[in-house]
């Protein structure tokens, strides 16, 4: 933890910052905004940070960062270089080594077309720490093979309760191969950069030894892409959310592929509000649904939603 601080935080803020998480444990994000005080969730709680690195539930003023504290993080992520960096700001956000990734916003700059040529005045920052829980799937993957095959699983859960984290160690898994399955060969496409945490195209989280990733590619088009050039038996992808994704979701299964996915959402019964996933479910594409409840346990469920785990 404390080397994310060091990569991520100029050295005036770097003592507060290692204070603060000395205290608090299994930091999930740390928010940044202008004219506020450093904010850190943790297991559902938020905190806020004072000036001289304590933690406390209450807002002071005095604790609030400036426009200037902002630009110096920017400009220490970016190793005072954003020119060399441009192309990920674009798109919103930063990944530095380890796997953590750092959400940007603030003034949009368009170019003739009406896309984002850059941002400029990053006023917000939202820094997601990368968890890295090996032994996640554990309680969940005999229920994803039957007979040694796999099956296409979708997992679901609000923000923040761990799908990400459950997907990389699903993947790590079916990739290395375990005692319900031989391994396979995985492609994640991670639009980005949380399911593998690449660092310039290196994964910097363990997703196994027969896995190939996709880094800041588009879903719909990456899973296209992989199809043709690196021969899956397994795609995982995060959050669906698009049609163009269901469309791409179909060419996968057609390919012969399994696909691995998750999605936001409390329950299997929110599944069916989404207009997008109609056919998804009509066609009983996914073969099981994994819910990660609010208590953090999994429910699983098969494709006619009969409750199996």
């Amino acid at each position: 933890m404390m080397n994310v601080v060091r990569e991520i935080f100029p050295g005036r803020l770097q003592g507060r910052m290692e204070r603060a998480l000395q205290i608090i444990e299994d930091a999930q994000e740390i928010r940044v905004r202008v004219y506020a005080p450093i904010m850190v969730r943790s297991r559902g709680k938020e905190y806020f940070i004072t000036e001289s690195g304590q933690v406390t539930n209450r807002r002071n003023p005095a604790d609030n960062m400036l426009p200037r504290d902002l630009e110096d993080i920017v400009y220490h992520i970016c190793r005072s270089s954003l020119y060399a960096y441009e192309e990920e700001i674009r798109r919103g956000y930063l990944t530095i080594e380890g796997g953590y990734r750092v959400g940007l916003t603030g003034q949009a700059v368009l170019d003739s077309a009406g896309t984002i040529k850059t941002i400029k005045n990053i006023s917000f920052l939202n820094i997601r720490i990368a968890h890295e829980v090996v032994g996640a799937a554990q309680p969940v993957l005999k229920q994803l093979y039957m007979n040694g095959n796999l099956k296409n699983t979708l997992v679901i859960s609000p923000p923040g309760y761990g799908k990400t984290t459950l997907l990389r160690d699903l993947i790590r898994e079916i990739s290395n191969g375990n005692c319900y399955g031989n391994g396979l060969h995985c492609c994640v496409i991670d639009e980005r950069s949380e399911v593998a945490g690449s660092f310039r195209g290196v994964p910097q989280l363990d997703v196994g030894v027969r896995t190939d990733v996709m880094d800041g590619c588009p879903k719909a088009l990456g899973m296209m892409m992989v199809i043709r050039s690196m021969a899956p038996q397994v795609i995982a992808i995060d959050e669906l959310g698009t049609m163009e994704d269901i469309h791409a979701l179909f060419s996968v299964i057609r390919s012969g592929c399994q696909i691995f996915a998750t999605i936001h959402g409390d329950d299997i019964y929110d599944l069916k509000e989404k207009s997008f996933l109609r056919e998804v479910i009509r066609e009983k594409v996914f073969e099981r649904y994994i819910v990660i409840r609010k208590d953090y346990k999994f429910v699983v469920y098969d494709q006619e939603f009969q409750k199996i785990y």
